[in-house]
């Protein structure tokens, strides 16, 4: 596909034309468009084609559209004086514009008086068949050599360029993958604006070059962007004579294949016996057994719910009280109740802000003796805990229709100004995203409002099943707040609907209203909305809002963040006894740490001296970490990181060093104390990465970082005698990170422990309990092992809900895996410093004790949590396999 002249350059690629008659082509082509230089130009206009010939229609003469590049993407070319007047009309409307730099107005009537020189240039051109295929953007179509001939290359300076239109056509031929072959990117924004206009998700838009970023570099960081994205590249030929290999990558391969659900569908829900609820709020529906009730489910997010986030109530995404109505009406209808005779809503719906799901329950009891019906909505989130936001009645109201409005706009009314009336109300809490921007003319007469509203295309599409769309009711609701002078509600404070009454819907599927809001004795408003003809499309008897609160959004559950947080904590007691044989440290920095053992240039260095016999292999090795203070931070931060990166991979496969740990010092990388700052941020991701390393291999590297005390750098050997993989030494205080519970949470007791459960409480009684087991002696066969990680089975799970038959005596955790700190006399199989599974009482805790004939070395590679869960699962197919089934050598 190219855009412009940049269809001479497809068509090379394409086969269609050879590179000599794309460069002649080219050179002639921008000779021909020299006699047009000073007498036009182009803007580029980021509004709706409708839009943008909406602004150019008094220009018509003037002014053409010379390419529509996506839903809002918009160039127009035509005389200067005409452009210079649209750019004001733009700014007028706040509509963003800008002039290209070009002095001649491409894909106008102006390019006629150059055909015939245009026609000649590409009259020697002989079009060949495609061998990749050609989208034309002058026709929107695929096209063979026989549409390209000479005539075509005028066509396509000067019709308008059909960009979208030929993307639209791509993505319906299921085209995914796209790239912009460029200098620098300018079509990325229509491409992606049309995909998601075209409902299409899965769909990637990557660059070549960027301005400023012309090299390798860039190229190939924007193929890797791509292949990412699911493009293939062709890395053999892109690393050939690089010396590039091909590694295993770690866990699993990015394939981008998900396998987890992404949506229910209706299918899912016939499949499971619930009904299908073709509603774009509600997925699925079940009768209730006995009571003649029933319940609805859906499930609400930002992802699939995207216009949602265009409903903003001090900064957090707020699904507006007109959702709740239309639930609450489309459960209504399914158990033939046309009137909400009251909706009170509780507390506000707020949408995950990671785009997780809420889950929505909409509840209708049975009726009662005189019809009506109870109605409830909650939702869940992540959290696991249920919040009732509405709770209503529902009844039949015996299909009473209002008086229409056929009168428009009605007599004697005033007109209403409403300019800056979004701006205003963003400024006092309540933020409107251009979903909700529905609001076009508000008139008043005596205390009646008046409005005109519609649906703006970013509420999604029309087809959705909505009886009255949410956003689109909304709006209508905007002509209020535009009365008041743009405020949410008395003295700016923010306020919410909060009880709807005697609610019906009319008539579906509008998108353009007549709204007449009227004050209600008592506070309040009542609400009458009309369809273009003035028909009634929905009416509600009174509406009341409410002031929300400064303590919060109505009680809603806040999400403000995990229950734990990393606090810095004193470091346990270490002790100084490390010899300067067991210390070396390599590399030159700005720590000082040459002062606390024999320095070597590198590693490979102290290795050398290892294997002479001049030095033993140390048991730990300090490298500072210290980025260059001549270059700017992002400079700083990626060169730090390789170099730490090298370490790191250079330690990881040097033999020598299998039994010791490589301590990466740094200085002001991490901030390990309230208030305090990073002074060295270039330093910082080392943090990051060496973390990494300590996931992937345990106990062969130690994270340090120091402050400008001198007293810290003194202090460094006690912090490494402690064995914490990560430390903060601050005026000698040496502190590690710990996750602590933002809630109160038992405390340990000193010494050992073990968890136990209290008879008959269930999980609210599991508590640590002091044990003996890191002081009793061992017996002959007995090994004493420090709990790294434990299995949690079904006996577990018993015991922790008080179901488990005679209990008292039974200790929560029998299988687990660890390391053996102690053997009994007569132990085999196992010594000190081994890593071990198996079986065992008491693994929840700190240490356990058992028979070593129960516990088996962690198979290479294996990680502390793969080890804790299978001993159980092994030992079972052990028994069932050789013991019951009697398998012999050779059968399975």
């Amino acid at each position: 596909v190219g855009h412009s002249q940049g269809e001479i350059a497809a068509a090379v690629v394409a086969g269609v034309l050879s590179v000599e008659e794309g460069a002649r082509l080219v050179a002639l082509r921008s000779r021909a468009l020299t006699a047009l230089s000073g007498k036009g130009g182009m803007v580029s206009v980021a509004a709706s084609l409708d839009e943008v010939l909406r602004l150019i229609d008094s220009h018509q003469d003037a002014l053409s559209v010379a390419a529509v590049n996506g839903p809002s993407s918009v160039v127009v070319s035509g005389e200067v004086a005409a452009l210079d007047a649209l750019l004001a009309a733009c700014e007028a409307d706040g509509v963003r514009a800008r002039r290209i730099p070009v002095d001649y107005a491409s894909h106008s009537a102006q390019v006629e008086e150059i055909r015939d020189e245009v026609e000649k240039a590409a009259s020697g051109v002989v079009p060949r068949a495609p061998q990749v295929p050609f989208f034309s953007t002058v026709t929107g179509d695929p096209l063979e050599a026989t549409g390209l001939e000479g005539d075509y290359w005028y066509r396509n300076l000067r019709l308008q360029v059909r960009f979208e239109d030929t993307i639209r056509v791509l993505l319906d031929e299921g085209f995914r993958q796209f790239v912009e072959i460029s200098p620098h990117p300018v079509l990325l924004p229509g491409i992606e604006q049309t995909a998601e206009d075209h409902g299409e998700a899965d769909v990637s838009v990557v660059g070549t070059l960027r301005r400023g970023e012309g090299g390798m570099e860039r190229m190939l960081t924007s193929a890797a962007e791509a292949y990412v994205a699911g493009t293939p590249v062709e890395w053999a030929r892109v690393l050939d004579g690089t010396g590039a290999r091909r590694v295993a990558l770690p866990t699993y391969p990015f394939q981008r294949r998900r396998y987890w659900l992404e949506q229910g569908s209706p299918a899912d829900a016939a499949a499971t016996g619930m009904d299908v609820v073709e509603h774009p709020l509600l997925d699925a529906g079940v009768p209730l057994p006995d009571s003649d009730g029933y319940l609805f489910t859906g499930r609400w997010s930002l992802r699939t719910h995207p216009w949602l986030a265009d409903h903003a109530v001090r900064g957090r995404a707020v699904a507006p009280g007109t959702a709740l109505v239309e639930t609450a009406l489309r459960a209504g209808d399914a158990v033939g109740c046309d009137l909400l005779a009251e909706l009170t809503l509780e507390s506000p719906v707020l949408l995950p802000e990671d785009g997780g799901a809420l889950r929505v329950q909409v509840v209708v009891t049975g009726p009662q003796d005189d019809g009506r019906r109870a109605v409830t909505l909650h939702t869940c989130g992540a959290d696991g805990d249920w919040t009732r936001h509405a709770r209503g009645i529902l009844t039949d109201g015996g299909h009473t229709e209002p008086a229409g409005l056929e009168t428009w706009p009605p007599a004697d009314a005033q007109t209403v100004e409403t300019t800056g009336l979004y701006e205003r109300l963003a400024a006092s809490g309540l933020a409107y995203g251009p979903a909700f921007h529905g609001l076009e003319t508000v008139w008043r007469r005596g205390e009646e409002i008046y409005a005109d509203v519609t649906l703006p295309e970013d509420a999604g599409r029309v087809g959705d099943a909505f009886g009255l769309h949410p956003a689109l009711l909304d709006a209508a609701l905007h002509a209020w707040l535009a009365c008041a002078g743009g405020e949410s509600g008395e003295g700016g404070a923010v306020r919410l609907p909060f009880v709807w009454a005697g609610v019906s819907l009319h008539a579906t599927g509008a998108t353009r209203l007549r709204v007449r809001l009227t004050p209600v004795a008592g506070g309040g408003m009542s609400v009458l909305v009309a369809d273009e003809a003035g028909r009634p499309v929905a009416s509600a008897e009174t509406l009341v809002t409410r002031p929300l609160g400064e303590e919060g959004l109505g009680g809603a559950p806040q999400n403000d963040g995990a229950p734990y947080r990393v606090d810095w904590t004193p470091a346990p007691a270490g002790s100084t006894e490390l010899t300067a044989q067991s210390v070396a440290v390599v590399g030159t920095d700005g720590l000082g740490l040459d002062r606390l053992a024999q320095c070597h240039d590198d590693l490979a260095s102290l290795g050398e001296r290892v294997d002479s016999g001049a030095c033993p292999v140390p048991e730990h090795v300090l490298a500072g970490v210290v980025s260059s203070p001549d270059d700017d931070v992002a400079t700083a931060a990626t060169s730090t990181a390789r170099r730490a990166l090298a370490l790191v991979q250079s330690w990881l496969t040097d033999d020598r060093y299998a039994a010791a740990r490589l301590v990466l010092v740094t200085r002001g990388a991490v901030p390990a104390g309230a208030g305090e700052g990073v002074s060295d941020l270039a330093a910082a991701p080392v943090w990051g990465l060496v973390r990494s390393a300590q996931t992937e291999h345990p106990g062969r590297f130690v994270l340090i970082d120091l402050d400008d005390d001198e007293t810290s750098l003194t202090a460094l050997p006690a912090a490494l005698s402690t064995g914490e993989p990560q430390l903060a030494i601050r005026r000698g205080k040496t502190s590690v990170p710990r996750l602590t519970a933002d809630r109160a949470v038992p405390q340990l007791p000193d010494g050992s422990w073990h968890l136990r459960a209290a008879p008959e409480t269930g999980l609210d009684g599991l508590s640590p309990a002091p044990s003996d087991v890191a002081t009793r002696p061992l017996g002959e066969h007995e090994v004493r092992i420090d709990v790294r990680a434990a299995g949690l089975n079904f006996r577990d799970v018993l015991l922790s809900l008080g179901m488990y038959p005679d209990a008292d005596d039974v200790p929560m955790g029998s299988e687990g895996a660890g390391v053996v700190v102690e053997v009994g006399s007569r132990v085999s199989t196992v010594k000190v410093g081994d890593r071990v599974m198996g079986l065992a009482p008491g693994w929840f805790g700190d240490r356990t004790i058992t028979d070593e004939c129960v516990v088996v070395g962690v198979p290479l590679g294996w990680s502390w949590v793969e080890a804790a869960s299978v001993p159980v699962a092994f030992v079972t197919a052990l028994y069932a396999l050789r013991e019951l089934a009697g398998l012999g050598v050779g059968e399975s």
